[in-house]
């Protein structure tokens, strides 16, 4: 299971897990968790907190700058 549906309707939104994201109204950081039936939006895991948050995908950005695709190989 992947966040699928989140690329589809949030094209550029953070959805790779594993990797760091920051809340944008608070400024938490946090990564980005596996998603399991019944998340809306992307599961992250907050420094120092639990549960996990269930957060909106546009409430999210990279914490570092965003994975790019490798080149291609001639």
């Amino acid at each position: 299971m992947a966040y699928d549906l989140v690329k589809q309707t949030h094209p550029g939104a953070p959805c790779a897990i594993g990797l760091w994201v920051v809340e944008i109204a608070t400024g938490r950081r946090g990564r980005i968790q596996q998603p399991v039936p019944g998340c809306r939006g992307v599961r992250v895991k907050f420094e120092g907190q639990l549960p996990i948050q269930d957060c909106p995908p546009d409430a999210l950005a990279y914490a570092e700058p965003a994975p790019t695709a490798a080149p291609s190989q001639p």
